[in-house]
C-alpha cells in the first residue's frame, strides 16, 4: 500500500497498484506531517501538528488502536519525520530539536506503556527525514547541515537511553544545506538533495554505504535547475524519483546515471511529500491535495489488475501483446505473472516489477 496525507487532517491509504483509496484515517486535530506503514502491513502510524499525538491505526479496518501524547517540548514542524525500523520493533519520531524512539509491539503498534526508549537532541535543528539501513539496522537522520548514522544497538529495543552517532556526513559546501534524503531498499545507497548557491547544488548526490565505513560519495545526478526538495527510491532500487522547486518530478535510471522520465508539476507546485509504492505508483502531496503518477510515463494515470508490469524500450510491443500482454493508457505493458522469464528473453531493455496485492 501507499500512504499519503501531508497538510490535511486525514491520511489516505492507497492500493499500491490501482491507486484506489482503501482507507481514510482521521480526522486529526492538526495537519498531518508524518505517516508510516509498519513492515508487516498491519498498522499505520500518523503524526499531526497542533495535537502533538502519535496515532496508530489498524490498516485492515481503519480503526484507531492507540495514541501517544508527545510532550509539548517536542515541537512538530511541517516536515517532521516518522519511520519504522525494518523489523518493526521501534518507531522513530523527528521533531524540532531532536528525535525520539518508541518500542513497538509485534503488530507495529506501541507497547502498552508507550514509554520513550531513546532520545537524541540537536538544538535548533529539525529532523526532516529518518530512514533505516536494512542491512545494518542503523537509523539514518537528515538534519539541516549533516546526515547522521546512528549505532545499530541504540536503534533497537536492545538499547535504551541516549542515541549514539556512528558516522556524520557533512554538506559538501558550507553554503549548502540538506533538503532531501532517502535510503534505498537494500540500505546500501543514500540519495541526498540540497539547497544552496551554484548549479551543482541542484544535483542529487548518491552515497554508497556498506556498514563498515562512513558513507562515501559515488556520483551525481544532474538536471534539476533549482533545489531538490524530495527524493524517493523505487522498491527495486533501480530508479530514483525526485521533486524540485523547479516544478518538475523526475525519474532517474540510477545504473545509467541518467534521467528517464520528467513530469511537469507546474512552476507554482509546492510539493510536501513524495512516496513510491511497490507497484511503481508515485504519490505527490501538494497543499491539501494528493495526485498519483506512474514512474513509467509523464501521464497522470493508474495501472490496474494483477500480473507483471513492464516498461519496454527498443523492443516491439506487438510481440508482447501477441503473448497476452495488454498496453495500458500510460504506455507500459501489463503481462501475466507467469510471463516474467519469457519477457526477459524477448527483450533485455525492460524495467520489470511484480505486482502484489
Amino acid at each position: 500500500h501507499l500512504i499519503a496525507g501531508h497538510d490535511t487532517t486525514y491520511a489516505f491509504l492507497y492500493e499500491s497498484e490501482t491507486g484506489a483509496v482503501v482507507r481514510e484515517l482521521g480526522p486529526h486535530a492538526g495537519l498531518i506531517v508524518g505517516a508510516a506503514i509498519s513492515p508487516d502491513n498491519r498498522t499505520v502510524a500518523t503524526l499531526a501538528m497542533t495535537e502533538n499525538l502519535l496515532r496508530f491505526w489498524d490498516m485492515a479496518t481503519g480503526v484507531l488502536q492507540t495514541s501517544i501524547a508527545l510532550p509539548s517540548s517536542k515541537i512538530l514542524l511541517q516536515d517532521s519525520a516518522l519511520a519504522y525500523s525494518p523489523d518493526g520493533t521501534i518507531i522513530a519520531v523527528g521533531w524540532f530539536g531532536g528525535i525520539t524512539t518508541y518500542a513497538t509491539a509485534p503488530d507495529g503498534a506501541t507497547t502498552a506503556s508507550g514509554t520513550e526508549m531513546s532520545n537524541f537532541e540537536k538544538a535548533h535543528q529539525n529532523a526532516k527525514n529518518i530512514r533505516f539501513a536494512k542491512h545494518t539496522g542503523e537509523m539514518i537522520v537528515q538534519w539541516l547541515d549533516v546526515v547522521d548514522v546512528f549505532e545499530a544497538a541504540a536503534s533497537s529495543t536492545n538499547g535504551t537511553g541516549p542515541l549514539s552517532v556512528r558516522w556524520s556526513v557533512p554538506v559538501p559546501d558550507s553554503s549548502w544545506s540538506f533538503n532531501a534524503m532517502d535510503v534505498s531498499q537494500s540500505g546500501k545507497e543514500i540519495a541526498l538533495g540540497y539547497m544552496g548557491m551554484g548549479t551543482t547544488a541542484n544535483d542529487i548526490r548518491i552515497y554508497v554505504y556498506d556498514g563498515t565505513e562512513m558513507p562515501d560519495f559515488s556520483f551525481s545526478l544532474s538536471g534539476h535547475t533549482m533545489a531538490v526538495s524530495h527524493v524517493a527510491w523505487t522498491h527495486q532500487d533501480n530508479a530514483l524519483v525526485s521533486a524540485s522547486v523547479d516544478g518538475t518530478l523526475r525519474v532517474w535510471r540510477v545504473s545509467e546515471r541518467a534521467e528517464s522520465k520528467r513530469i511537469d508539476l507546474g512552476a507554482s507546485a509546492l510539493v510536501e511529500q513524495v512516496a513510491v509504492s511497490n507497484a511503481g505508483l508515485v504519490a505527490i502531496c501538494f497543499l491539501g491535495e494528493a495526485k498519483l503518477y506512474t514512474v513509467w510515463t509523464s501521464a497522470e494515470c493508474r495501472p490496474s489488475g494483477a500480473g507483471t508490469m513492464l516498461g519496454v524500450e527498443s523492443c516491439s510491443k506487438a510481440a508482447f501483446i501477441a503473448k497476452g500482454c495488454v498496453e495500458t493508457a500510460c504506455g507500459q505493458l501489463q503481462c501475466p505473472g507467469s510471463f516474467e522469464r519469457e519477457a526477459r528473453a524477448m527483450c533485455s531493455h525492460i524495467d520489470q516489477y511484480k505486482v502484489s496485492r
